[in-house]
């Protein structure tokens, strides 16, 4: 299923863990992408902005974060900063980090 093609409202909690499966395997055999991860979690958000509630009870998983806003953000977050950490440049890694914190979810304090 390729998840850029559609729309958040169009995509399906199975569309969403299929491609997390599929990202997972290639985790296990040493090809870890961040961009792909992020791009995964970041459809994950739409889908879950878009009012689609998935299925009842136990919430299920992507790249490691549950299909719920608080967790796909906290998800995000961390992919942005590893990307970061990976930039070439300094202006990437601003941009990477300024992004990071967009998506980082509210705390009330």
């Amino acid at each position: 299923v390729r998840l850029h093609d559609r729309t958040p409202a169009e995509l399906t909690e199975a569309d969403l863990l299929d491609a997390g499966d599929r990202l997972d395997r290639l985790a296990a055999d040493g090809r870890h992408d961040p961009r792909l991860a992020a791009q995964l979690l970041e459809a994950g958000l739409g889908w879950v902005r878009a009012g689609s509630l998935g299925r009842t009870g136990d919430p299920g998983r992507l790249v490691g974060a549950e299909l719920t806003e608080r967790s796909l953000r906290l998800g995000l977050e961390r992919a942005y900063r590893e990307l970061a950490k990976r930039a070439p440049s300094r202006s990437e890694r601003v941009a990477l980090v300024v992004h990071a914190n967009s998506v980082r979810p509210w705390t009330v304090v």
